[in-house]
This record gives structure tokens, C-alpha cells and sequence, in this order.
């Protein structure tokens, strides 16, 4: 944990390097960035319907999703049973909207770098939310990742254009025209293969339905320019 002293120098050498009022403007952005997205992301979950139960029956919240289409939340097993007759239908549909997308792994940090982490990559036969980010200064390949804070299944790469312009073309437009800022969309992917040291992992996203932007949306003009602001004044406090 740094002291409020490390603080003291860590702005002072940021100060010297000229960049320190930059980065209290990227900080101040940041945090408001973060509350819109909060509200946002409340008024499109209400507009969604919420995460209430699946049942019609039920007036109770959803808290299991359904392991399938991932979209339908029941708050039980005995609901979800209940309503399968009526969710079969758009359960099928829904899982005929995942699409089957290449993955290059971010290359991975070596053991004693400050932020080496094991687990990044690893993560197999699981269902999250991921970002897709179109960056203007990497051509031809959309990063993606999900949310940082996880923990034991945090992935992060790069949908290359080759072999998959279609899917690539899908995801590209749908950011620019529906995405936060035109650089950003949120979609449902699972992981479908995902090898221990391959360079590549295969996702199955949803292309056709863009979900609610998170709070812990990334800007990533933001988190690179902030991120080596810190790394350059940080490299010179002891």
C-alpha cells in the first residue's frame, strides 16, 4: 500500500514530467465517466425488463441465468421448470445467435513483472459479458476483454479481421453504430476451446444483441494514456 508520502512524490515527480494536470483531468473524466454509466446502464436494464424472474407467475428477481441462451434469469430451479414450456422456443433462437469467433490471447507477462497474473487466459467453459473495443491505431483487430476484476476467468486479445471478415465486419459496425462512443460494444460470449499455451482461444458471442453498457466500461483512450502516465512517474519514486 503506498503512503500518503509515496503519494506526495509520485505527484510531484508527475508534476515534473509535465503531465500531472493531464492526468487529474483523465481522472476527473474517469469518475464521471463511471456515473453515467451507472445511470445508463439502470435505465436500459429497467427499459430491458430487469433481471426479473423468468416465470410470469413469479414477481421475484432473477438471480440464475439460464445456462443455454444466457439471457433468461429465473430466481430458482422450480421457476425455471415452470416456464421452460414458454422459453424453449426463444431459448433455441437466442442460441442460434452465437456465433463462433477466433481469439488472439494478449501475450502473456513474465513471471516478476508487476502485473504478471497467471490466471489471465485460462479461463474454459464459462459464460460472462465481454467488451469489444475498436481502437484507431490497431488495424484490423478489435480488442476484447472482460470485466478487469474477475478473477480466475479474465480474458483479454484481439478479434483479428483475417478468416472471419464477417463476423469481424458484424461486430465492427454494430460499435460504431449502437457502441458507447462508437468505440465500444457489450455482448454475451462463452468460451468454447481454450488451451493451455496456444496463442488463440475460441469464443461463441451473440453478435445480434448488444447488452447494457457496465459500470466498468473501459476507455481506451483513457486507460492507455493514463496507464503510461503512471508507469512513467511511478518508475521514478523509490
Amino acid at each position: 500500500m503506498v503512503s500518503n508520502e509515496g503519494y506526495r512524490k509520485l505527484e510531484e515527480q508527475m508534476g515534473k514530467l509535465g503531465v500531472l494536470e493531464k492526468f487529474k483531468a483523465g481522472v476527473k473524466e474517469q469518475i464521471e465517466l463511471e456515473d453515467k454509466m451507472k445511470k445508463d446502464n439502470k435505465e436500459r436494464t429497467a427499459e430491458e425488463g430487469g433481471r426479473s424472474c423468468g416465470n410470469q407467475d413469479c414477481q421475484g428477481k432473477g438471480r440464475q441465468r439460464c445456462s443455454d441462451c444466457n439471457f433468461v434469469y429465473y430466481c430458482g430451479r422450480k421457476c425455471q421448470a415452470k416456464a421452460w414450456g414458454e422459453h424453449k422456443v426463444e431459448c433455441r433462437e437466442i442460441q442460434k445467435e452465437f456465433k463462433t469467433v477466433m481469439v488472439k490471447k494478449v501475450a502473456a507477462l513474465p513471471p516478476g513483472h508487476v502485473y504478471f497474473d497467471p490466471r489471465v487466459n485460462t479461463a474454459t467453459k464459462v459464460a460472462f459479458k465481454v467488451q469489444v473495443m475498436k481502437d484507431d491505431n490497431i488495424l484490423d483487430n478489435l480488442h476484447i476483454h472482460n470485466n478487469p476484476s474477475r478473477v480466475n476467468d479474465r480474458i483479454s486479445g484481439f478479434i483479428p479481421k483475417m478468416r472471419q471478415r464477417a463476423i469481424y465486419n458484424k461486430l465492427k459496425k454494430g460499435v460504431e453504430k449502437k457502441g458507447f462512443k462508437g468505440k465500444s460494444g457489450f455482448y454475451m460470449a462463452l468460451v468454447k476451446e481454450n488451451n493451455p499455451g496456444e496463442e488463440t482461444m475460441t469464443l461463441s458471442i451473440n453478435t445480434e444483441r448488444m447488452l447494457a453498457t457496465p459500470p466498468w466500461v473501459v476507455d481506451s483512450n483513457y486507460s492507455r494514456d493514463t496507464m503510461a502516465t503512471m508507469a512513467a512517474a511511478a518508475d521514478l519514486v523509490v
